[in-house]
Formats: structure tokens, C-alpha cells, sequence
């Protein structure tokens, strides 16, 4: 009988084949000398998730208790003819730690901060997806010890990392509409959405496949999201359009992850800092100097008061800050000299879109 796992491999196997030329026999060979022991042998990313193309590398994780040293969290490269070959070493105690950290980032109400919580950087959370929906082409399959379930953990991280990333760029995408910015509230916008999406799909139970694959995604995977994005695929001209636009995102997308997404809303939270800022008069000239930065930001005379008027901090809760000196924050984070934060991040408890799974076994 042909299980999952048979069927998966064999996908995959196609894959390469057809866009490489290339077997997953020579690909285990020489990555054999990595190999300790009874170690298994996971290929993650497109390929391995029924995407990729020719130019898609083949990511391999090489785990298990007899894994005597690791490689670090860099890969290492290998090629056969076209294909390139990345493999991750690590030790079985090391990738539990792994998840035993994002498992933590997902118990605190702290914001991730597009860091993934307590998993420091992106490369992070693809490993994680990588362990936890990657292929077995030899090998024993990995599994958990202390954590639960590594799917669950991989899949709910990314529904709350991108949820939060959906909240930031529809406030920002409101904002950027009230300074009258209107392509960067119209790209926040559309952004939001596309945030929004990739938090469905991942509870959905599909693996980790950032923004380049969406279109695929909606086309192949979840073709009821896929009418979602549409009225979204292209931008607005002009400040009336940008309004509606703006304004079909946030209604959008609160139907999708059942928050309250208006700038009214979202204010209690969040908050600006720009800790090295002074306005420093020099005659009629009124500007914001950043030491740090080497940056001079020139105001005009309201905007010079405004600021001055800032209470205490930074940083300022923007739930108390005047039209003008949100306007003004807002310029300069568009600018790069001020930073927008969340008091709290968004637990998968505030969410409508989580743990939804369609396949347990993709």
C-alpha cells in the first residue's frame, strides 16, 4: 500500500527529476559523509511542499540522536548539475530547543516584532517547517521530546507572526492615508491583505512558503481565498480610490481574523519612539537632529510646537497623541528615524483564523 510519506517522496523525486535531471540517490550520496549513525534525512522548502521551480535549491535537514556535531545555523552549499544542495546538520537536543523557544514566544503576549518571538530570524521559522512538514527521503522521522506536537508549534507561530504583521501595515496604511501618502497607504494596504492570507493558509495546515509563492498558493491550494485578494491585486490611483481601498482592506480583513483593524482601535496599542531626537532652533530654522543617524529633519513652526508639547517618553502612546504630532511621528518613521511600537503582541486567543487544519498529513 502507498502511504502519505510514499507519495510524497515520490512528488518530490518528480520534481527534481524534471527540473534538474537529477535522482534523490545522487542527492543522498553525497551528502552521506554528513550522515551519523541512523541520522534521517528531511528535504524542506518549495520543492518539498509541491512548489519551486528550476531555479528552486533543494533544503535538506541532516538530524538525529547520533548526531555527533553541528554544522551551525548556516548551510552548508553542495551541487549536482544544476540543483544546488543546502543541508542543515543539527543535533536532535538542538532542534528541540528550537521549538521549545518559538513554543515560548507563543505563550507570551509580548509582540513578536517580526522577529518570531523568541526565534530570532526568519531562517528560524523556515527551519522549523523544514523539521516539521519536510519529506523523508531516508531516515526515521523526527520526533518531538519535550515540546508538542512540531507542526502545531510551526504552524501557529507563523499564523501569529503574520497577524501581527497584518495589524502593523493597516495602521501604518492609515496613517500614511491621513499625511495624504497615498501609494504607501494603498502598498500597506495591500500588504495587510496579503499578511491576513498567508495567516489563513498557514492555519490551514500548509507549510511555510513566504510571499513569493502566494499566487500559487491561492491558485492551487486555497482557491476560496483566492476571489479574497482580488479586488487587491491592483493598486489605486488617486486620494478618493486610496480611501476605498484602503478602507475594502480593513473591512476585508477583519472579516478574516475577527479584530478590530481602524486607527481608533489599534491606537491603544501602539505607540512611537525615536529615543535620540532633539530639536535644535538655529534662527528661523526649526530641526530634528539624530546624532545616532546623522540625520537632520526640518519642521515648521506647528509642527516645531508639537513636538515640544510630546509628554514625557519616548515612548508616546499614540492613543494620546494630537492630529499634528501623529503626523509628524509618522513622517519620520516613514523617514526612518522613528520606530512604531505594539504594547502587546496577538495571541492565537484573539484570533478567528487559528488552528483550522485541512491536512494533517501535507
Amino acid at each position: 500500500m502507498t502511504t502519505v510519506q510514499d507519495k510524497r517522496v515520490e512528488e518530490l523525486a518528480a520534481r527534481v527529476r524534471e527540473f534538474h535531471g537529477v535522482e534523490l540517490s545522487e542527492v543522498l550520496e553525497i551528502i552521506d559523509y554528513l550522515r551519523d549513525g541512523e541520522d534521517s534525512v528531511l528535504v524542506g522548502g518549495s520543492l518539498a511542499y509541491g512548489l519551486g521551480n528550476q531555479k528552486s535549491d533543494l533544503d535538506i535537514v541532516v538530524a538525529g540522536r547520533a548526531t555527533k556535531e553541528s554544522s551551525s545555523r548556516m548551510p552548508l552549499e553542495h551541487f549536482i548539475e544544476t540543483l544546488r544542495v543546502d543541508v542543515w546538520k543539527l543535533r536532535e537536543d538542538e532542534i528541540e530547543e528550537l521549538f521549545q523557544r518559538a513554543q515560548r514566544g507563543l505563550e507570551s503576549d509580548a509582540p513578536f516584532e517580526g522577529a518570531f518571538g523568541d526565534v530570532f530570524e526568519q531562517a528560524d521559522l523556515k527551519l522549523l517547517h523544514r523539521v516539521a512538514y519536510g519529506v523523508i527521503i531516508d531516515g526515521p522521522a523526527l520526533l518531538p521530546a519535550g515540546t508538542r506536537n512540531y507542526r502545531e508549534v510551526a504552524r501557529d507561530l507563523l499564523v501569529r507572526e503574520y497577524a501581527e504583521r497584518m495589524r502593523h501595515a493597516l495602521y501604518v496604511s492609515q496613517l500614511a492615508l491621513g499625511a495624504q501618502q497615498f501609494a504607501a497607504a494603498a502598498m500597506n494596504a495591500r500588504f495587510g491583505v496579503e499578511d491576513a492570507l498567508q495567516a489563513v493558509i498557514a492555519s490551514r495546515g500548509l507549510p511555510f512558503s513566504d510571499n513569493k509563492w502566494l499566487q500559487v498558493r491561492l491558485e492551487k491550494d486555497t482557491p476560496d481565498l483566492r476571489e479574497v485578494y482580488r479586488p487587491f491585486a491592483v493598486l489605486p490611483e488617486g486620494g478618493a480610490a486610496t480611501k476605498k481601498f484602503v478602507e475594502a482592506a480593513i473591512e476585508q480583513v477583519e472579516k478574516l481574523s475577527g479584530l478590530r483593524l481602524d486607527a481608533d482601535s489599534l491606537s491603544s496599542d501602539a505607540s512611537w519612539e525615536a529615543p535620540d531626537l532633539r530639536l535644535v532652533p538655529a534662527g528661523d530654522l526649526r530641526a530634528l537632529v539624530s546624532p545616532e543617524q546623522d540625520v537632520v529633519f526640518e519642521l515648521d513652526a506647528n509642527e516645531a510646537d508639537a513636538w515640544k508639547a510630546l509628554d514625557g517618553g519616548p515612548p508616546w502612546p499614540c492613543a494620546s497623541c494630537t492630529d499634528i504630532q501623529m503626523k509628524v511621528c509618522y513622517r519620520l518613521y516613514a523617514n526612518g528615524m522613528a520606530k512604531l511600537l505594539w504594547a502587546r503582541g496577538l495571541p492565537l486567543d484573539r484570533l478567528s483564523m487559528k488552528g483550522v487544519s485541512v491536512d494533517a498529513e501535507r
